[in-house]
């Protein structure tokens, strides 16, 4: 596993228009990263509407403050409480893509990196992938973290804590993977690879399928 700050890094040794992939349509980062907020933000309504339909008084948040004590202070602390909680689930989200990497997430093709200027973070994996391992690397955090939270609550029934919110904030996250399922699942045939150069994604059919 490495880290990066900055763009999705390049593959020097990858070529793709020399080796025959196909360059995957898609818009460029400021026009996808606008299109993923749009789905990120209409799943995440879906998902405070599911919990609230379903699970009885998860979507209530109260905050408390004693008797003569100002509220800023409980307020400062609940504030600080949430984004320390968003910043750890942005970890979790990118480790569970990675978690699916081939070899995994200490794999050294493996790449965890933030590109703040379009406000992105990204688990790279710097080689080919076939598309059914792909599309799992995409769909990960969002079944674990948003479907998976959800179906914990409604199964268990325990104390909700941070679930909902988790679970609806990770669901505006997954918007980018949602928007890039949708793309690949639409252009990618079956037994088809995929690469990344960068930003870009390429992809190609071979007769021997990646895991």
């Amino acid at each position: 596993m490495r880290f990066h700050y900055g763009p999705i890094p390049e593959s020097p040794d990858f070529q793709p228009q020399e080796e025959g992939w196909t360059p995957l349509v898609e818009p460029s980062v400021t026009v996808f990263t606008w299109l993923a907020s749009g789905v990120g933000i209409a799943v995440g309504l879906v998902a405070a509407f599911v919990w609230a339909a379903s699970v009885p008084n998860s979507t209530v948040v109260k905050v408390s403050v004693a008797q003569g004590q100002s509220p800023i202070a409980p307020l400062a602390t609940q504030l600080a409480i949430v984004l320390g909680a968003i910043a750890l689930l942005i970890v979790v989200h990118e480790l569970l893509h990675a978690a699916v990497h081939p070899g995994g997430m200490f794999s050294g093709r493996t790449i965890l990196g933030a590109w703040l200027t379009k406000g992105l973070f990204y688990a790279h994996y710097d080689g080919p992938v076939s598309r059914e391992r792909f599309l799992l690397i995409l769909m990960m955090p969002f079944l674990v973290l948003t479907v998976g939270l959800w179906l914990v609550a409604v199964v268990l029934r325990p104390g909700w804590g941070i679930l909902p919110a988790w679970s609806v904030l990770n669901a505006m996250f997954a918007g980018g993977d949602l928007l890039a399922t949708a793309m690949i699942a639409w252009q990618v045939p079956r037994g088809a690879e995929l690469r990344n150069q960068g930003w870009k994604t390429w992809w190609r059919v071979r007769e021997t399928v990646l895991g």
